[in-house]
């Protein structure tokens, strides 16, 4: 064979085995069964007024106005609370509370619905640790709207380093 169908084939083959690797990758906040449910963002900002790390699975419209009114705590006016119909729905909320790195957030990263459990994906994520952030404290908070399971809700948190500086 030429030098030129070998290095074709190696390429082949590599690049075969490089997207079958991926395709198996499953973060460790990703259950490895279940339906994944749509989300739809809430709130995603740095600065709440959630100042301890808290998860929470927000299931009646008394709870959401609660916690709307604490993540917007030092706000001023407080916009009006997203509307959700918790017949059909419910508010999944991840806070990383108070860090004195600005480069840290904080997101739901996947819900995931078995019969019995629904697992929640967190990601806490900061900039490369080379990146320079103002050094001021963050308080990053992040509520998605998802279909309302009423199973019991298990939430996974990893940290992974995305961005560049």
């Amino acid at each position: 064979m030429s030098k030129i169908k070998i290095s074709f084939l190696l390429a082949f083959v590599i690049t075969v085995a490089w997207s079958t690797a991926c395709r198996k990758y499953r973060s460790p906040t990703t259950p490895d069964s279940g339906t994944p449910l749509p989300q739809q963002t809430l709130y995603d900002y740095k600065s709440s007024g959630i100042t301890v790390r808290r998860n929470e699975a927000i299931r009646d419209a008394a709870r959401w106005q609660a916690v709307w009114a604490e993540l917007h705590i030092g706000s001023f006016p407080v916009p009006p609370v997203p509307a959700v119909d918790f017949s059909r729905d419910m508010v999944v909320l991840a806070a990383l509370g108070t860090t004195q790195d600005s480069c840290f957030s904080i997101a739901v990263a996947s819900v995931v619905a078995t019969s019995s459990l629904a697992t929640v994906g967190i990601e806490i994520s900061r900039f490369p640790p080379n990146c320079t952030c103002p050094p001021f404290s963050v308080t990053p908070a992040h509520a998605v709207k998802v279909r309302r399971t009423d199973t019991p809700v298990e939430f996974r948190s990893s940290n992974v380093t995305k961005g560049s500086c």
